[in-house]
């Protein structure tokens, strides 16, 4: 007789968006075949202001979420609005384990004020793991909130699809939707023989 199940159960909470970006293949490479994974879609729209579709489909899950072995939020509204049903509930009525994937929560959170940080530090200790796409998030995490009893797994950027031999021309390439100063990097380019491709939403290039 087996010890172990014979496939993990997984929930992921992602944003349509996501859902048909590459980013849901970017956390499927991390599972085997012995992982049943089941996405919930989240949100319809853009906006984190659209915040009911959230709840609402978050709620639709939340006698079930006990089912799975490990649920993942891709949404920061739907990582939230779990991790505080298991800090006010406790993990004895929500005992699966909780992921939540820091897709430029870093950003909104640096400038926040100490006391509003012990409140983000106590309500995300609940969390089993965080995966983030940048080592300064960890760093955030770890010494600006003090989160120190989440594992942390930092994502690493497929760096085999950089390789030069896949470009035929050389250029600086720098990408981002929040947080970049593009109008500084463009005046200091200025005057040097390179090519630089930006990509980012127009707010970063006022």
């Amino acid at each position: 007789m087996k010890n172990k199940k014979d496939k993990v159960n997984v929930l992921i909470f992602i944003s349509e968006e996501q859902y048909n970006g590459s980013v849901k293949f970017d956390i499927l490479k991390y599972f085997s075949k012995k992982v049943s994974v089941e996405f919930a879609i989240v949100d319809k729209k853009r906006s984190v202001n659209d915040f009911l579709p959230v709840i609402k489909t978050t709620l639709k899950y939340i006698f079930k979420v006990n089912n799975y072995d490990y649920v993942i939020s891709m949404c920061i509204l739907n990582g939230i609005f779990l991790i505080l049903l298991q800090k006010i509930f406790s993990k004895i009525f929500f005992h699966f384990k909780h992921i939540v994937i820091d897709i430029g929560s870093t950003y909104n959170l640096i400038n926040m004020k100490k006391f509003l940080l012990k409140l983000v530090k106590y309500f995300f200790s609940s969390v089993y793991k965080m995966l983030c796409y940048a080592n300064s998030s960890v760093n955030f995490w770890k010494n600006g909130v003090g989160l120190t009893n989440v594992e942390f797994t930092f994502l690493f950027t497929n760096t085999e699809y950089f390789n030069s031999d896949n470009f035929e021309e050389n250029y600086i390439f720098s990408a981002g939707r929040v947080g970049r100063d593009f109008s500084t990097l463009i005046n200091a380019m200025e005057g040097l023989n390179e090519k630089i491709i930006l990509v980012g939403d127009d707010e970063n290039f006022k």
